[in-house]
């Protein structure tokens, strides 16, 4: 009886193992077909933020992180071509982060987020922003959070 549960077991290992293998390569012709790299967006729980785009994922998730500060975590780290970040700091602190195909999806998603806890009517996007894009930071910092 033992034997059997540990066959399972390692059966059951590498399902999930080619899964993510599957999943990862799935991710890479993804990339090699259409372009889009690893974005990366980090966050904090005080208004930071940072995204940045790489050829790849541990590229993209540190150098956002660094650019972030050391209290920021990584929020996600995908294939995505574009992002949007928004906030309300009314009376606290709420963001809403989103990744997709284009500007309209991450606007609304991160909208979505940001609103869940947010008073009503008072998140408004701060980035959207898709790969290859030009950056137009504006006023200071506006490509990285406060």
């Amino acid at each position: 009886m033992r034997q059997s549960k540990v066959k399972l077991w390692l059966v059951g290992v590498l399902v999930v193992g080619s899964t993510v293998l599957s999943a990862a390569a799935a991710a890479q012709a993804q990339h090699e077909e259409g372009g889009v790299d690893w974005v990366s967006m980090a966050v904090d729980k005080a208004g930071r933020w940072a995204w940045q785009w790489d050829a790849t994922f541990e590229g993209a998730r540190q150098r956002a992180l660094d650019r972030c500060g050391a209290e920021c975590g990584t929020a996600f780290t995908v294939h995505a071509r574009c992002i949007a970040y928004a906030e309300s700091r009314t009376r606290g602190y709420w963001y809403g982060v989103a990744h997709g195909r284009d500007h309209a999806e991450v606007q609304s998603m991160a909208m979505d987020g940001c609103s869940q806890g947010a008073p009503p009517d008072t998140c408004h996007i701060v980035r959207n922003h898709c790969q290859g894009e030009p950056i137009d930071c504006g006023p200071a910092q506006a490509c990285q959070g406060r």
